[in-house]
């Protein structure tokens, strides 16, 4: 089954020229802590509440987004399945991943707690969240370049 069953198709965005503070009061309002950001409607980074916990230590809530997302953003296509997001998250060690369609617009977002919440998918949260944790490194292998049972003909 794809992870478009699994995924939050309602996701919240915010300039990256907003100050941090914007971040805060978004993420607060809208009870997320991720946050796509945007550049005129297109993807620039993502921010999430660790992420400005962690810019906060040393900088101001009124400095710019850019100066405390995350830039290179983790994407999985929408036709991926739960063990994909499985074991891209727990190779990155990130929590959530943005969800792109084939034309690479975004389309959602999934977390580990999305997958938790179902129970044909909550081990995979849990072999997720093992190797964010404790930081246990597999090989990752992309959806596109898995062996498949075709590639073995009889």
């Amino acid at each position: 089954m794809s992870i478009k069953y699994f995924m939050n198709k309602e996701v919240v965005s915010i300039d990256k020229s907003s100050s941090i503070l914007d971040a805060c009061k978004l993420m607060k309002k809208e009870n997320v802590g991720f946050l796509l950001v945007t550049d005129n409607l297109n993807l620039a980074g993502v921010i999430t509440d660790r992420d400005i916990t962690t810019y906060l230590a040393d900088g101001s809530l009124n400095h710019k987004i850019e100066h405390a997302m995350t830039k290179n953003v983790e994407t999985i296509n929408v036709n991926s399945y739960p063990e994909d997001v499985s074991d891209l998250m727990g190779y990155k060690q990130i929590k959530r991943l943005v969800v792109v369609d084939d034309l690479e617009n975004v389309v959602g977002v999934i977390g580990v707690s999305d997958l938790v919440r179902d129970e044909f998918t909550s081990h995979l949260a849990l072999e997720a969240l093992k190797e964010i944790y404790f930081e246990y490194k597999k090989t990752y292998i992309p959806p596109q370049q898995a062996l498949k049972v075709d590639d073995f003909p009889l």
